[in-house]
């Protein structure tokens, strides 16, 4: 019995072995291999994804800016075929299944001369799920396509023709080794069934090891470049000029790892870079470089499209890095060679002057000028810009001596006004960036220089660093730009290597290097393009390694500029109507505003700021100008609720002032100077509800006998002059006061009516009346016998505007009410003149301009959607209205050109605006 027990076992046993070693050898023979070891080793771009089905989502739905460049025809193919998975996940449930939580590795090819075809890799548990997954695709398309197969390196390769819109386009599927491989290019799949086999996969790389040990785990895919082959890609999309000199760049570094995270409008990508710095790759130049706080961007114009940025914390040490790539790539002869010629020419060492005053950062920066010549400066950040001028004034003073010229021959003044120029200098060492930094500061013709503080700024032409010069007088930097502000928060404030496109404005530069395919592409969706508002690339070092920033922001409100004939960049924005004041030692004309933070600003008629100073509070009165001493010099007097102040032209404050109030004022300050002997008298109302009266040195006059007011004195108080005798105008909220100079009454109203409080007073002078009107808009006249007349034309709200002018020309005034988002005027007979209707309420009053006997206007303030509006007689708008600003306005001659007006505005992006109105 024993035996037979032991028999049994042992054949049992043997029949377990035989089972074993069977399946043994059968998983030998469908051995499973990681899915990146069928990439083939050719590949520019790889794209890992352990969540496809997550990332197809944002492709096809979630993310804009995947939404909006598929409407390019050239991105719309590669979106196509990634949608083509997804249209089998939609399908069918076995392989949506099959998919899920698995990796899938998309990469690209460049097939012949210029065509880019992509590879799609599943990695799969193991050969049944192969097969599940080749059944399940004949399954879905034996409807859509003829399918076929064929054998190769004993792997079946699929072929479905598919039947749509006669193209005969096939996809072709296989299945090897626990790799599911797909593809619109038969070549392709060939390639990836003998990559599996190859000796040699990515993975067997040091250079790919190491990148790929750096790739984040919990993102939608990761990104990897092969520098090898990656520059061959983009040659593709580049014109014939740049074409060579692109695709044989191989030796920029070995791979890059990006992490990709998308948001609903933005795809932000970081990662690193490696560089073997055994290997001559450019980027190695910087791995000994610390990064650099970013500063040139505070002296780039707004206007900027493009700009790279780089930061070297040890310029010698760069300057050595440099030269060893060069030496390896066979370059460093004629770059040794054409500094030499310099240095011979003038007797110079160019690369010792220059390290003499750099100070961490180089640019090269592009501006959205049509001109492309004129459009591209070098900016150099210096320690001193005197130190900087006197080793470049070496070069101009050599240059002059052997040419016989003086170095005023080589020397230009650009005056932006009277007080401020700017000295702008020839130079004869043309290139001069290329010369000494390489290729990638090649546009930059450098033929001319200045200094803005210290930053010494190259352009190719005077004119152009004219333009460059005033937008940074006017404060219009690209710093200053909230679009930009909010874009660079995604940044680091510290790089190396900082590349900026603003995609909207940049396309002429683009179409200058792009070929032309991709040139009637941009053309042709151009719409699409400018809804992107930037690309941002960041590189800096980390050890050993370069870290990536790559940010890209979709923006679909395009804004254009405005045109304007300057705009001053102010501190924050401003909701006060500027102020013309003359200049009284040039008799020119200036501006004075106050932006919400209680600054104050002096203006020249160039849009400079003179000075600004903060004064804690808001002005709630007009600006005066007076003579203080009485000697033609002008000061300006304001007041806010609790301060009287007189400020001289320079911004100082004249003596003793400001003065405090003896409470806070309720309404703005009156000035009149009865006599015309600059004896001035300001009158202010207070809450403690007396009207105080100051002479020009702050005091309270005696002889002022007016006690106090019933209520609260909200708008100003008036002064007319009638047939010899003062009047003293003002009203309460229900009470009516006519007084003399010392504040006895003078004209007893005969009836009191609760007046408008956003309203003053306006003379008749035909009916010898005082016009206003009362909370419902009803229009009193009261002449100055007391005698009071009313008339309704119509019923308004409490927060109405009112102005009595003579509009359409008649001789006899209109009555103009905005109520709500209502514009009415309406003449003397009660007939309407003219309508309009505004979008949104008007919260400012009206402005009457007279332009001349002939030409009124009307102007208005849409202050929420950032529009002012001026109308004629007959209510139409002046030619080019309405414009951008959301302040009440200002319309001069500020440079005294006959017919010529400027209008100045505020508007909601911080700038003050003066734009040409023609009469």
């Amino acid at each position: 019995m024993m035996k037979k027990t032991t028999t049994r076992v042992l054949i049992i046993a043997f029949f377990i072995l035989l089972i074993f070693v069977y399946f043994y050898f059968k998983q030998q023979d469908t051995k499973i291999y990681s899915t990146i070891n069928a990439v083939p080793i050719s590949s520019s771009l790889i794209i890992e994804s352990n969540d496809f089905e997550g990332l197809l989502n944002e492709i096809n739905n979630e993310n804009i800016i995947m939404t909006e460049t598929a409407k390019i025809p050239a991105i719309k193919k590669v979106r196509n075929s990634a949608l083509f998975l997804d249209s089998i996940f939609d399908r069918n449930s076995e392989i949506l299944k099959l998919f899920k939580e698995k990796q899938i590795i998309i990469s690209s090819h460049i097939l012949g001369t210029n065509s880019v075809e992509f590879l799609y890799l599943l990695g799969l548990k193991n050969s049944f799920e192969g097969k599940n997954a080749i059944k399940t695709m004949k399954n879905i398309l034996q409807n859509k396509a003829v399918i076929s197969e064929r054998e190769y390196n004993s792997t079946r390769i699929f072929i479905a023709k598919l039947n749509k819109n006669k193209t005969n386009e096939c996809v072709y599927f296989s299945y090897k080794g626990g790799v599911f491989i797909l593809s619109f290019s038969q070549i392709l799949v060939e390639n990836a069934i003998r990559q599996i086999d190859a000796k040699y996969s990515l993975t067997k790389f040091s250079d790919f090891r190491r990148i790929s040990k750096t790739a984040g785990k919990n993102v939608k895919a990761n990104i990897y470049i092969n520098y090898k082959t990656f520059p061959k890609l983009v040659s593709l999309f580049v014109n014939n000029k740049y074409k060579n000199k692109i695709s044989s760049f191989t030796n920029f570094a070995n791979w890059s790892e990006l992490d990709a995270n998308f948001k609903k409008k933005s795809i932000l990508l970081n990662g690193f870079t490696y560089t073997n710095d055994s290997i001559n790759n450019y980027l190695n130049i910087f791995l000994r470089q610390k990064s650099q706080t970013i500063e040139t961007t505070s002296i780039f114009p707004e206007n900027t499209s493009s700009f790279i940025n780089v930061g070297i914390s040890d310029i010698n040490l760069f300057f050595n890095d440099y030269k060893k790539y060069l030496d390896k790539n066979q370059d460093l002869y004629s770059y040794e060679k054409k500094i030499k010629q310099i240095n011979d020419a003038y007797k110079i060492d160019l690369q010792n002057i220059f390290t003499s005053f750099f100070d961490n950062e180089i640019a090269v920066v592009y501006t959205d000028n049509v001109d492309l010549n004129n459009n591209v400066f070098f900016v150099v950040k210096t320690k001193s810009k005197s130190k900087a001028k006197e080793e470049l004034f070496k070069i101009l003073t050599r240059y002059s001596q052997k040419k016989n010229i003086s170095v005023s021959d080589l020397t230009f003044n650009y005056k932006i006004d009277d007080e401020k120029s700017y000295k702008i200098y020839e130079t004869p060492v043309k290139n001069l960036p290329e010369k000494l930094f390489g290729n990638i500061f090649s546009s930059s013709q450098a033929g001319y220089f200045t200094f803005i503080d210290n930053f010494l700024i190259f352009g190719n032409s005077v004119n152009a660093l004219k333009k460059y010069i005033y937008s940074i007088v006017l404060n219009k930097t690209i710093n200053n730009d909230s679009n930009y502000n909010q874009f660079e928060d995604f940044l680091s404030s510290k790089s190396n290597f900082y590349f900026y496109t603003n995609i909207s404005r940049s396309v002429p530069l683009y179409n200058k290097y792009v070929n032309n395919n991709l040139k009637k592409s941009l053309q042709k969706n151009l719409n699409t393009i400018q809804k992107f508002y930037a690309l941002g690339i960041q590189s800096s070092s980390s050890s050993n390694m370069i870290y990536n920033n790559v940010f890209l922001k979709y923006s679909p409100v395009l804004k254009k500029a405005a045109n304007t004939i300057w705009e001053s960049r102010l501190d924050t924005i401003i909701d006060f109507k500027p102020k013309i004041v003359v200049n009284h030692r040039t008799n020119a004309k200036e501006i004075f505003v106050q932006d919400l933070k209680n600054t104050i600003y002096l203006i020249n008629s160039s849009g400079r700021i003179l000075w600004k100073q903060n004064i804690n509070e808001k002005i709630i009165s007009d600006v005066y100008q007076i003579d203080f001493y009485k000697n033609n010099k002008l000061q300006y007097l304001f007041n806010t609720k609790n301060h009287l102040f007189i400020i001289d032209r320079n911004g100082n404050n004249v003596e003793h002032y400001p003065i405090k109030l003896k409470s806070p004022a309720t309404n703005p300050l009156a000035l009149f100077d009865y006599n015309k002997n600059k004896d001035y008298r300001i009158f202010i109302a207070c809450e403690n509800k007396k009207v105080y009266v100051y002479n020009k040195e702050g005091k309270t006059l005696k002889g002022w006998k007016f006690d106090k007011t019933e209520n609260i004195v909200n708008s100003k108080i008036q002064h007319y002059l009638i047939k010899g005798k003062d009047y003293i105008v003002f009203a309460d909220t229900h009470k009516i006061y006519i007084l003399d100079r010392k504040g006895n009454e003078r004209v007893k109203v005969s009836h009191n009516f609760s007046k408008s409080i956003n309203n003053n007073f306006v003379y008749d002078f035909r009916k010898n009346a005082l016009v206003t009107t009362d909370n419902n808009g009803k229009v009193y006249f009261i002449n100055f016998k007391g005698k009071v007349e009313s008339k309704n034309f119509i019923q308004c709200t409490n927060n109405h505007f009112f102005d009595y002018k003579d509009v359409d020309g008649d001789n006899k005034k209109d009555f103009i009410f905005i109520d709500n988002n209502k514009l009415k005027v309406i003449n003397h007979k009660n007939k309407i003149v003219f309508t309009h209707t505004f979008k949104n309420n008007i919260t400012k009053k009206s402005v009457f301009f007279l332009f001349d006997k002939n030409k009124k206007g009307i102007g208005c303030v849409d202050s929420k959607s950032n529009k002012i509006f001026l109308f004629d007689k007959n209510g139409e708008m002046f030619n080019g209205f309405p414009l951008e600003g959301m302040t009440l306005f200002s319309i001069c001659n500020l440079n005294n050109t006959k017919g010529k007006y400027n209008l100045i505005v505020g508007n909601k992006e911080c700038f003050l605006y003066n734009y040409l109105v023609n009469n």
